[in-house]
């Protein structure tokens, strides 16, 4: 089971387990960002979300509207992979933030921006409306 959105970046979330516990999901998060010097590339295999997060992300993606300020928001357990959506009087904008720590004492953290359209807005719904949910 996977989600694989290919605008305003590649983005693609496989499940690789699940928790019936705390009802939540582990990913592995593979993301490609194309810019003007090259490709920047994050692969995570141990981010968990929870899945009342998931289902609420994907309530607040279906009801984002024009001319309004509303903000659908998937965020991990951890709170270091993060996918927002915004819906502005203006239009839509999509954020990814990535955050983990090295094997050291160093940090990355990867930040995206950019404004969609609706055509993208539509694209990234039908992708999790068509995510098989078995909680």
């Amino acid at each position: 089971m996977e989600i694989e959105i290919n605008n305003p970046i590649e983005l693609k979330m496989s499940v690789l387990e699940s928790e019936d516990r705390l009802p939540s999901i582990k990913l592995l998060v593979e993301i490609v960002i194309k810019h003007l010097t090259g490709t920047s590339c994050y692969n995570a295999n141990d981010i968990w979300v929870d899945c009342t997060h998931w289902d609420k992300f994907t309530n607040k993606l279906n009801i984002l509207g024009d001319n309004t300020q509303e903000i659908a928001l998937l965020n991990s357990l951890s709170e270091g992979f993060q996918i927002k959506i915004i819906s502005t009087p203006e239009g839509y904008k999509f954020e990814l933030f990535c955050k983990e720590p090295d094997m050291g004492s160093g940090l990355f953290e990867l930040r995206y921006s950019k404004n969609i359209d609706e055509d993208e807005l539509g694209a990234i719904k039908q992708r999790f409306d068509n995510f098989p949910r078995w909680w």
